[in-house]
C-alpha cells in the first residue's frame, strides 16, 4: 500500500451556487487553497449554568443512614423550577482519618434518587458559578432534611451508585505519618453526557451512608459537586 499524501477536493464557485453551504477551515497549502472539514462538538441541551460547590468536612457515621430523615446532602430542584433541570456532572468523595485508630467495618456511601414535597429550609450549602456572569443556581443544597418529606425512587429503584470507605493506611501515635487522601467517585466527571443523573422539580438527589460504621471510625470525608444547568 503506498504511502498517504495530501490530496484536495476542487468545489465549483460559490458565486454559482445556490441553497446550504457546509462549513468549513481555509488553509492555503503551497499553490492550493484547501478547504478542510471541520467537526463542532457540542452540547446536546442547552447550558444556561455550570456550577461547582465543596461541602465541609463529614465524618463516617456510627449509624446506618435512610436518606428520607439522615444523610450527608440533599441536592433537590424545587417544585418551582419548571424551565430549567439540573444534571449532576460530578459527586466526588475525597477520604481521610485523624488518628491511628481501629476501623473494623466498611460501610458504604451511595447517592440516591428521590422525590419530595414541602419547601427546604435545612442548613444551605453555597454553589458557586463557574462563569460570574451566568444566573444563580436554581438548584437547592442542604444539609438537613428539614422542610422536605422525601421519599426514595422504587421504580426501578432510588441507588445510583456507591462506595465503600476505604480503609485507610494508620497514621503513627504523634501523628507523623503522611497518608495522601483517597478519592472516590459517585459520579465520574469524565462519563459520558448521558450517564449524568438529572433532575427536575420536586425531584432530588441525597448523598447518604448506607451501612452502619463503628462509634470509633476516624475516617472523614469531603463532598465535592459539578453540575450544570439545563433548558427544559
Amino acid at each position: 500500500m503506498t504511502e498517504a499524501i495530501q490530496g484536495n477536493i476542487v468545489l465549483p464557485s460559490d458565486g454559482s451556487n445556490l441553497g446550504k453551504k457546509t462549513g468549513a477551515i481555509v488553509k492555503v497549502i503551497g499553490a492550493d487553497t484547501i478547504y478542510q472539514s471541520q467537526v463542532v462538538i457540542e452540547n446536546r441541551e442547552t447550558v444556561r449554568g455550570v456550577y461547582r460547590a465543596a461541602m465541609a468536612v463529614q465524618s463516617v457515621a456510627a449509624a446506618a443512614q435512610n436518606a428520607t430523615s439522615t444523610g450527608f446532602l440533599w441536592i433537590s430542584c424545587p417544585s418551582a423550577v419548571t424551565t430549567r433541570a439540573m444534571r449532576l456532572r460530578k459527586c466526588e468523595l475525597v477520604f481521610q482519618h485523624s488518628a491511628s485508630t481501629t476501623m473494623p467495618t466498611l460501610p458504604r456511601i451511595g447517592l440516591a434518587r428521590y422525590t419530595f414535597t414541602g419547601t427546604a429550609s435545612g442548613a444551605t450549602l453555597a454553589g458557586a458559578k463557574i462563569d460570574p456572569d451566568s444566573a444563580n443556581p436554581s438548584i437547592d443544597l442542604r444539609t438537613a432534611v428539614t422542610g422536605m418529606t422525601v421519599t426514595l425512587n422504587t421504580d426501578p429503584g432510588s441507588l445510583l451508585n456507591a462506595v465503600v470507605v476505604p480503609p485507610m493506611h494508620n497514621v503513627t501515635a504523634a501523628g507523623l505519618l503522611f497518608m495522601p487522601g483517597d478519592v472516590q467517585q459517585l459520579i465520574n466527571l469524565h462519563a459520558d453526557e448521558d450517564e449524568w443523573p438529572i433532575i427536575k422539580a420536586g425531584q432530588g438527589l441525597c448523598v447518604y451512608q448506607l451501612d452502619a460504621g463503628t462509634a470509633t471510625d476516624t475516617r472523614r470525608f469531603g463532598v465535592n459537586l459539578l453540575w450544570d444547568e439545563i433548558e427544559l
